[in-house]
This record gives structure tokens, sequence and C-alpha cells, in this order.
């Protein structure tokens, strides 16, 4: 037995470049696939925001989620996230990304993003990265299933209206163009 402990190597994929952690300057975090995959979710956003330090996502002011990179840092100007899908900036929602197709997660969180990003990259990266298929691979099928167990609803405990005041309602609806 080998009393040399294998350790996986990390890289850090800066949407232009991988580099090894200890090559990489700045403060970033990585999401690999099986940790992205712990949280069970329908959306990036939400497998995200649960595994990854330095992300806020900030549901309180609308239906869209607000999504935040070591906090607020404008208050003037543009407050998004630069996104970086596949080496290229995304314009898009993170909720129209499959997060069944995403391979790893880089999250630069500082003044080293800015420069390789630029101006945009002032309230942090997320750089995404997607499965690819590989030269002389056999083809391969995924599958991926989410069941959830409750108990059995007991309706007899569900407090019921009772048909005067449902009558009430209905007319109360009526009146003002229901």
């Amino acid at each position: 037995m080998s009393s040399e402990l294998e350790q996986a190597e990390v890289l850090v994929n800066t949407g232009y470049q991988q580099l090894p952690k200890e090559r990489a300057t700045g403060s970033f975090a990585v999401v690999d696939n099986k940790l992205f995959n712990q949280q069970v979710s329908t959306d990036v956003l939400s497998r995200l925001e649960a595994v990854a330090n330095g992300v806020v996502v900030d549901r309180s002011y609308s239906s869209t989620p607000t999504l935040m990179v070591r906090g607020l840092s404008t208050i003037q100007g543009p407050r998004e996230v630069l996104i970086v899908v596949d080496n290229f900036p995304y314009e898009g929602e993170l909720k129209n990304l499959n997060p069944n197709d995403i391979q790893d997660i880089t999250i630069l969180k500082d003044a080293a993003a800015a420069s390789i990003w630029g101006a945009r990259a002032g309230n942090g990266v997320i750089v995404i990265r997607t499965k690819k298929g590989q030269f002389n691979q056999p083809n391969s099928i995924s599958f991926n299933t989410n069941v959830t167990i409750s108990n059995k609803p007991n309706l007899y405990k569900i407090k019921q209206v009772s048909s005067d005041a449902f009558v009430e309602y209905e007319k109360f609806l009526y009146e003002r163009g229901y």
C-alpha cells in the first residue's frame, strides 16, 4: 500500500485559460461537477448558491433573483455579475441553462478577474464550462432523477369554509368584476 495520497488536480478556469490553482492569482472558488450535483434543483442558481462561498442570491425584491459575488460592488452602475459560458460572455439568464449540462463552475471574485475581463468583471465573474464530447470515446447516456417522499395528506384536517361564507365571497368578487 502506498502512503502517498493521490490528489486530484484542481484547475481554475478564467474563461481564457485553465491554470492549476497554485499558479492562479486572486480569489476564486471552484465548484466541480460532483459538488454541483449534490444539490437537487431544476436551475443553476439554486444549486450554486448552496455550495459556492462568496455567492449571494437575493430573492427579496422581485421574482427574478439578483446574483452577487462578494457583495454589492457599485451603487450607481450596473450590478450584474459577468457570466461566461464556454469562454464567451453570456447575456442570457442563468435559469435558461440546463444544470445537467454543466461540467464545472469557477467563480472569480476580485481584481484579478478585472485584469482578464475588464470593467464588466467589477461585480465578479462566473465562468461555466459545459460538458462536451471527446474524440475516440464511446457513446454514453446519463440519467438523472429526483424523488421526493412525503406523508399522505389528511384531507379531513383541512379547515373548510361554510357554504354561507363561500356564497358571500363569490358575491363580493362578482360585484367587483371578477
